[in-house]
């Protein structure tokens, strides 16, 4: 727990003192998510550039109610990100303890306190932050569940699927998490009908989470919108004869006429577009798909960008630095990371299913971003599994000491 407390502190330190020395602003989706924060405290609507269900709700909710409690919203973004941080320390360090032992636990919680990328976007009301608490929290729920003995597992389960079902009204993205329990229970499960009820109480419990937001949309819009109105507005920018794999704006596409609609017209014609688009380019979708995973994959600095680079003209050392220290270390990680599976594949850990729970969600995250818009900030909301696949380099090499390394899932109680 020292350890922990360590981190905890150093890598509070390390984002006050970006905080201190550079002048946060709040541009782009994080000025959005600010003032939809701000109109939510003050108006209780929910609008932004005349749509009322485009951007998705989590992240502003969370923050109009600690702004209420602090007084303002720069402030509440700090106090919110201070809480994320250290619930994501806290959680990553007890599952990285219960799959791979302490040592690779207390290795998971330094690389989190120090990853430059996590420390740039700090001050920023950047969704993902809160994101990555969620779903590595629901991960934790549903692994020590299915750990459990039957009576007193339920009760985890049912905490996942909530957890998780605010995480997808915050990344939606995140809305078909649920598979990724599904084939971590085909893998380590031993009784079927147990391991169906758990997965079927998560997906109930993320669609209990999302009716509200749903029924919202039904009263304004007229529509039961899931998610948001963007979907196939990010599924056509990913999927059009000029797309790259990231970002670009959809006026610029010119395969379909959306202004003027309604933004569930727009984004049900939009996803129609891309659809067509799929199906007739089968050939070019797969190779865009390829190039979106270099996308992912390929760079660490949304920070740095964001901090440095994003509303100027000039691109200054600074960013230049911050961006090289970024990647950098996302490198080193990436290294340890090809380390440790290829350490794993040659030991018995290759034989430890139940490790699956740290190894799906990044292909989940993978598999989303190769059919939707990518970029490196996609794969922020798997960093915590990222660094314990990392970390496990460190548990081969201290195999002999860890006292406390985890028993593989199939062997416990189910």
């Amino acid at each position: 727990m020292r350890w922990l407390f360590g981190c905890l502190i150093v890598g509070l330190a390390l984002r006050f003192c970006v905080i201190a020395v550079v002048d946060v602003r709040q541009l782009s989706d994080y000025a959005t998510y600010a003032a939809l924060a701000e109109m939510l405290l003050e108006t209780g609507q929910y609008e932004s550039a005349g749509t009322v269900a485009h951007w998705p709700p989590g992240l502003p909710l969370v923050l109009a109610g600690t702004a209420w409690l602090t007084g303002d919203i720069g402030t509440a973004i700090l106090v919110l990100n201070t809480a994320c941080f250290a619930a994501t320390l806290g959680i990553a360090f007890a599952l990285a303890k219960q799959l791979a032992g302490g040592r690779a636990a207390r290795f998971v919680v330094l690389l989190l306190a120090v990853w430059p990328n996590y420390v740039l976007v700090f001050g920023l009301a950047h969704k993902e932050q809160l994101a990555i608490a969620l779903v590595t929290g629901a991960v934790l729920l549903y692994l020590s569940a299915a750990r459990a003995g039957r009576r007193q597992s339920w009760l985890k389960v049912i905490l996942s699927g909530l957890v998780l079902g605010y995480a997808s009204l915050t990344q939606p993205s995140l809305l078909l998490f649920g598979l990724v329990f599904l084939v971590f229970e085909v893998l380590t499960a031993r009784r079927a009908l147990t391991a169906a009820g758990r997965v079927g109480i998560v997906f109930v419990m993320v669609a209990l989470c999302q009716i509200p937001w749903a029924l919202r949309n039904q009263a304004v819009l007229g529509e039961f919108v899931v998610g948001t109105t963007s979907s196939g507005y990010v599924l056509l920018i990913a999927n059009n004869p000029l797309a790259y794999g990231g970002y670009m704006p959809p006026e610029d596409i010119g395969l379909v006429e959306l202004s003027g609609l309604g933004e569930v017209e727009a984004s049900r014609r939009a996803r129609a577009a891309a659809i067509d688009w799929i199906t007739d380019n089968p050939g070019a979708f797969v190779v865009l798909a390829l190039q979106k995973q270099i996308l992912f994959l390929g760079d660490d600095a949304i920070g740095a960008y964001d901090l440095f680079r994003r509303g100027l003209e000039d691109v200054s050392s600074v960013f230049l630095l911050a961006k090289g220290t970024s990647n950098v270390f996302w490198i080193a990680v990436m290294g340890l990371v090809l380390l440790s599976l290829w350490s794993g594949w040659r030991t018995r850990l290759s034989d430890k299913f139940d490790l699956s729970i740290i190894m799906l969600p990044v292909f989940y995250s993978m598999a989303i971003h190769s059919v939707f818009e990518s970029n490196g900030r996609h794969h922020f909301t798997a960093m915590v599994f990222i660094a314990i696949i990392a970390s496990l380099l460190v548990s081969e090499r201290n195999r002999g000491v860890e006292e406390d390394s985890a028993q593989p899932c199939s062997s416990g109680t189910i």
